[in-house]
């Protein structure tokens, strides 16, 4: 499950003071189900995978995308000359799939908190 940085609690129960974690370094549940977080995550968005139905189908293993044995190339500037730097490329091929599409879901438009 993955959701923006406000959702979910530590985990932890109890209200002593050595309970509260104002760094959330701790195990993130919602309702008792572990989350994933991200600072780059839509706030107003909860999306809920079940990856044991997903996998992945590869065609082509990762390697440098390569022409005529060479793997770096050149860059050319804006007047067609040569730029001062080289680039290289990754190249792979694969499909990621599901075999259960409704064993997902995810809720969106969520209301955001005041402050985040």
């Amino acid at each position: 499950m993955r959701c923006g940085s406000w959702c979910g609690s530590t985990g932890r129960k109890g209200g002593g003071a050595n309970d509260l974690d104002l760094l959330f370094s701790g195990r993130k549940t919602m309702s008792g189900i572990p989350i994933k977080s991200s600072v780059n995550a839509d706030q107003t968005r909860v999306d809920f995978l079940d990856l044991s139905h997903w996998g992945r189908a590869v065609l082509k293993d990762i390697d440098f995308y390569e022409v005529n044995g060479n793997t770096v190339f050149p860059i050319y500037g804006a007047s067609g000359g040569l730029a001062a730097s080289y680039i290289f490329y990754f190249d792979t091929a694969f499909q990621l799939w599901s075999d259960s599409p409704r064993s997902g879901a995810f809720i969106d438009t969520l209301a955001r908190p005041s402050g985040y």
